[in-house]
């Protein structure tokens, strides 16, 4: 709005005070590299829009990533409902610090009849996120039938 209005010493004084707060901003990084190109300084433009550049990059691959684990997490469950339990085990065990990986994973192992492995899964998971009470009752649960075994 600043540089909008015409006063891109405000407009990139305003950038720069973005940059300095916790945590960084990235567009700041856009909108300063692009004022500085305008304005002629085009090395720390250059700068600025690169780091912009990394920051967009970064966040671009943990969506991916994110996109691609809940996938395999819900090729998992389908693995499960279909009763192809080892294979449901693989799966949730691409993601060892996943919570909902955990859980289908103590599942799978349950549905095996190894609830050893399960608890142990259930207690990862407990670990990563210790208010989740479905989790703590699941994990009572196999803890029973461990103890039955």
């Amino acid at each position: 709005a600043l540089e909008a209005a015409g006063n891109p010493a405000k407009a990139e004084a305003s950038y720069r005070l973005a940059l300095e707060i916790p945590p960084e901003v990235p567009l700041a990084h856009y909108l300063l590299g692009t004022l500085l190109a305008r304005s002629g300084k085009r090395q720390e433009a250059a700068e600025h829009i690169a780091l912009y550049q990394r920051a967009f990059d970064k966040e671009q691959e943990n969506r991916f990533r994110s996109g691609a684990r809940q996938a395999e997490v819900n090729l998992g469950w389908t693995r499960l409902k279909e009763k192809h339990f080892e294979e449901a085990v693989a799966q949730f065990r691409r993601w060892p610090d996943d919570v909902e990986a955990l859980r289908g994973a103590a599942q799978a192992l349950s549905e095996l009849g190894r609830h050893g492995e399960a608890v142990e899964a259930l207690e990862r998971a407990l670990l990563l996120d210790p208010d989740n009470r479905p989790l703590r009752y699941a994990l009572d649960r196999e803890r029973e039938r461990n103890a039955r075994k």
